[in-house]
């Protein structure tokens, strides 16, 4: 998995610091010139200091609680919105408990009072600092990694995707979420039951890590379910950037998964939705993803569909018809068409072809091609096969 957590250095520790007071800058230089472990960089607030963690990242960030109007804690917030995992430790001339506790619940690593501020202090807290950090970032990774396959979790992906939504457009960067599941992956299962599933599962996820590279994050949001975000600058193609990934997965997915002592493929569909061209909030992205790769669902074969809104009325369409599918059954409201088979050489009926067709109460004659592929999807196309057999024979 190539995790969002970032691992610190051993050596040269890069710290950043945050002040406005020229006076205060050079002395805490003066303090870290006594350990060539540490290579300061200063800046005058906030902004700035935003400005500079996009171009290259830093190690420790100190923060100076007199360096802007706003509050520090809101200041250590925006910060956290680019650098999430980074240490910060507030500084001031004097910090209380409580001015201290404040700070610690806006996430700050640590606080220091600079007042009579002395080398080994500083060194102990930068120390503990690092160690603090590297140690939640051990502990956060364990959380976010999917349990079965070598990729992050759903809880990993909703954060990876959040955190890259919120600086989009800041960093002026653009997206593409990609969804990849199994097609009737529940057969599958109760064939070969869960066990062998799980292997097929654990080699899909590997077979999509392999193709991903070092501007995309991938992580199993189902239990065949893969979201794969793709991150990439403006200046990007992103269209052409996203179709090349499509074709090396589709090439590596379409070849057959082996398990026990035989081999079986699979197809799978693929789900694709941009941003912020197609959504810009992370419930709007994951459902049109979604519903893209139920389109490519109508597709034969391994296959993939990019979102269109026209996608959404008609998949919004069909959700509303599948509470009803039952009540249709119970109620009697599906009826038979004939067509008849001719035979062209006497000119006699030789047969009959049912059709299926659905009386809808309020949304009138329903052709199959709208309510057979949910019947496939959850089952019901058993009864209603039982019932136009049943129909048919009774007719006949």
């Amino acid at each position: 998995m190539r995790s969002a957590l970032r691992q610190l250095p051993d050596k040269h520790k890069r710290l950043l610091l945050i002040d406005h007071c020229q006076q205060s800058q050079n002395r805490l230089e003066s303090i870290l010139e006594q350990n060539s472990l540490y290579q300061l960089t200063r800046c005058n607030d906030h902004v700035e200091a935003i400005l500079l963690l996009q171009e290259s990242p830093v190690d420790v960030i100190l923060l100076s609680c007199n360096s802007s109007p706003l509050p520090c804690p809101t200041i250590i917030s925006d910060l956290q919105k680019y650098k999430l995992y980074t240490p910060i430790i507030a500084l001031s001339s004097s910090i209380n408990e409580e001015q201290g506790q404040e700070l610690i619940n806006a996430k700050a690593t640590d606080f220091l009072s600079t007042k009579n501020l002395c080398p080994d202090t500083l060194f102990r807290t930068l120390r503990h600092a690092e160690l603090t950090v590297k140690q939640n970032e051990e502990i956060q990774l364990l959380q976010h990694s999917d349990t079965l396959t070598p990729v992050g979790n759903r809880q990993f992906f909703y954060r990876t995707l959040l955190h890259k939504l919120n600086v989009l457009a800041l960093q002026k960067r653009q997206l593409a979420l990609i969804t990849v599941d199994l097609d009737h992956f529940r057969k599958f299962n109760n064939r070969y039951g869960f066990s062998t599933g799980d292997e097929i599962v654990l080699e899909l996820g590997k077979r999509i890590q392999n193709h991903i590279g070092t501007d995309e994050v991938v992580a199993r949001t189902g239990n065949d379910e893969f979201a794969i975000i793709l991150d990439l600058p403006e200046t990007y193609d992103l269209l052409v950037t996203v179709k090349q990934l499509l074709g090396k997965l589709i090439a590596s997915l379409t070849e057959p998964y082996q398990h026990t002592d035989t081999q079986t493929n699979l197809s799978c569909s693929i789900g694709v939705v941009l941003a912020p061209e197609q959504g810009d909030e992370v419930d709007t992205l994951t459902k049109r993803a979604s519903v893209a790769r139920m389109q490519a669902k109508q597709i034969h074969g391994c296959s993939y569909a990019f979102f269109r809104p026209s996608m959404e009325d008609s998949h919004e369409q069909k959700a509303g018809l599948e509470p009803d599918i039952m009540n249709a059954l119970r109620a009697e409201q599906f009826e038979l068409y004939y067509q008849p088979r001719i035979d062209l050489r006497s000119g006699k009926i030789t047969g009959a072809e049912a059709l299926i067709r659905w009386n809808h109460p309020s949304q009138g004659l329903v052709m199959p091609g709208e309510f057979i592929p949910i019947c496939e999807n959850n089952g019901l196309i058993v009864p209603i096969g039982y019932w136009t057999i049943h129909q048919a024979a009774l007719h006949l």
